[in-house]
């Protein structure tokens, strides 16, 4: 799952020429053209979708891609697209960006709560265990996520907090 911030047509390209297969948010103003519309350009918000549709159009700049839209429990209304041109079942279309964007979220909590990006080694071996050390930590807050319901940003503050009030108890006495 590719967020709207980098599915940009240079990158979409890219993932299109190694023959990856791509699920990406995009903003409701990016200009596509429906199939039945060709040379038509319209804002991706301006489609008109049944409910579970999923709509082949053409992503200017880019070429054919489906898209779908996803409203949430909120309101908040994304679009999703993907070049993956036989992802035609709105159910199975969510269900592989759900699948994905798990993937997303590690990678957040890898680098905001692990310390991943860092890295300020420069030999491989210390880079290669600075990795294995965010992970073993990222497995860590996890399992604290699921056994005591505390998120990983609490989890992080608790150490700080401890951590200062032992300081100030350490200076005060």
């Amino acid at each position: 799952m590719i967020d709207s911030w980098y599915t940009a047509v240079k990158n979409l390209k890219a993932v299109e020429e190694k023959k990856w297969k791509f699920i990406g948010e995009v903003q409701s103003n990016r200009n596509v053209s429906p199939a039945d519309k060709k040379g038509i350009w319209i804002k991706v918000s301006e489609l008109e979708f049944a409910e579970k549709e999923v709509k082949k159009v053409w992503l200017k700049n880019f070429g054919p891609i489906l898209v779908c839209k996803r409203i949430f429990k909120n309101g908040d209304v994304r679009y999703l697209i993907t070049n993956d041109l036989e992802l035609t079942n709105h159910d199975n279309f969510i269900s592989h960006s759900g699948n994905r964007w798990s993937i997303e979220t590690m990678h957040r909590g890898l680098k905001q709560a692990c310390g991943l990006e860092r890295c300020y080694m420069r030999k491989a071996q210390a880079q290669i265990n600075h990795i294995f050390c965010a992970f073993l930590a990222f497995i860590k807050l996890e399992l604290r996520r699921f056994k005591d319901g505390i998120t990983w940003y609490q989890q992080k503050w608790d150490i700080v907090r401890d951590s200062v009030r032992n300081h100030l108890a350490m200076s005060t006495a």
